[in-house]
């Protein structure tokens, strides 16, 4: 199959940019013009489907990503198809259109027809299946719909290998323009596929609206979780309940750590995804809190709606993965002003730069992971230096208006690629 060849994305604007400059409108102009140049007058209408409204990072990047899209100028809709729902009031609240077909109560193959029926209904220009089983389910709907562009997209360094899931993802390959990838490291999840020589991959980091809200302003914890704090430093982690994060590990850091002192305590903020394999391992930290006698220096808060009060209140971010792409949780850490400690589970060339906003630590290393962490609790001006390094670095590579227009010139590239082709049919 070959290495994974990353195709760049040059951007037209590239030496207009300043600080003087209003980046946005001028992106603005520049995209309609295009499009007017190549005959369109409309606004390209782009279809992003995903999995579920689940609390996870690619949801949230299609939350964060879309209301800039539009903003941009596309005309951007959404389609999901299997439950948790728990993000649909967030796309309510900013009044994006999101199309639920409950795959599950359809069936298959009536879910293929309305996906189809949808899409050509809306007459999309481009379908951009986000990540995961939208490979196959949103992007074999495009295929059959004929939309013009059909974009895949992956958001994991990892990818089953079972020739059930590679097969139907490669055939796909044939009627598709490109992939989109959130990390340089997650082109190792596609080297598994068949079919990738003949199409292009893009790298989109995944991204913050920085102006939605500070995320360095605490917000007052509940009672019993305060009492619980005793004023002590907190060495957090966030994310899902997935096996993928190996919170067991976090668990484990914890325990080395609190052996040795008692001013620190240990909190994780996540909650399963509902399926029967999250809830089980939730329900195995949680048994493994009781049985090891973790409870006085470690706390499962659960599923949560507002990470971004609660980061401010640790002292150090720890990122316990085997794999991610570009894990939302850093990028958030990094905007609280945290230091990070984190295994080396993705691409961290734009989330740690080493020794000056955190660590970056082999898989599965508990004692490095213990030993790094250890070293900033027991300086906080270093802790505070980093965290406001870390802080500059989340501004400089993870704005979602830079992330959109990424997406945004890809969307139109393989458009434009489109009608390049139409043309030379004739």
């Amino acid at each position: 199959m070959g290495s994974i060849k990353i195709a760049k994305i040059a951007d037209p604007l590239a030496d207009q940019v300043s600080e003087e400059i209003d980046t946005i409108r001028l992106r603005q102009k520049w995209i309609k013009g295009h499009l007017r140049a190549l005959g369109r007058e409309e606004p390209l209408r782009v279809l992003i489907g995903s999995n579920s409204l689940a609390c996870g990072g690619a949801e949230h990047q299609i939350l964060r990503l879309m209301p800039q899209l539009i903003y941009l100028g596309l005309e951007v809709e959404h389609l999901y198809y299997g439950t948790p729902h728990f993000l649909k009031p967030q796309f309510e609240d900013r009044g994006l259109c999101s199309y639920f077909l409950d795959r599950d109560a359809m069936g298959q193959w009536y879910f293929w027809k309305s996906a189809v029926s949808l899409i050509r209904q809306r007459a999309y220009d481009v379908v951009h299946a986000f990540s995961e089983t939208a490979n196959f389910y949103v992007r074999g709907a495009g295929a059959i719909a004929r939309a013009p562009v059909l974009i895949a997209g992956w958001r994991n360094r990892i990818m089953d290998n079972r020739l059930k899931w590679r097969l139907p993802i490669s055939l796909l390959n044939m009627v598709s323009c490109s992939w989109v990838i959130n990390a340089t490291s997650n082109s190792e999840a596609l080297e598994k596929l068949w079919g990738m020589r003949r199409l292009r991959t893009y790298v989109v980091p995944n991204a913050l609206e920085l102006s939605d809200r500070d995320y360095t302003v605490a917000e007052t914890l509940d009672e019993e979780l305060t009492a619980w704090i005793k004023g002590r430093m907190i060495v957090g982690a966030v994310g899902r309940i997935a096996d993928q994060k190996n919170f067991d590990l976090f668990f484990d850091v914890a325990k080395r750590i609190s052996a040795q002192r008692q001013d620190v305590c240990f909190c994780l903020v996540g909650g399963p995804a509902g399926d029967s394999s999250t809830v089980a391992l939730d329900r195995h930290l949680r048994q493994r809190v009781e049985m090891e006698k973790l409870t006085g220096f470690v706390y499962i808060l659960g599923r949560s709606d507002n990470v971004a009060g609660f980061l401010p209140h640790i002292s150090v971010l720890l990122c316990t993965s085997n794999f991610e792409g570009c894990p939302n949780a850093v990028i958030e850490g990094m905007r609280a002003g945290k230091p990070v400690v984190m295994t080396d589970c993705c691409n961290t060339e734009l989330l740690v730069e080493e020794g000056r906003s955190g660590y970056v630590v082999p898989l599965g290393d508990v004692e490095t992971l213990s030993r790094q962490t250890n070293e900033l609790l027991d300086d906080p001006e270093k802790c505070r230096r980093f965290g406001c390094y870390a802080h500059q670095l989340s501004e400089k590579h993870f704005r979602a208006e830079n992330s959109a227009w990424l997406m945004a010139l890809i969307y139109i590239r393989e458009w434009e690629r489109f009608k390049q082709r139409r043309r030379g049919r004739r």
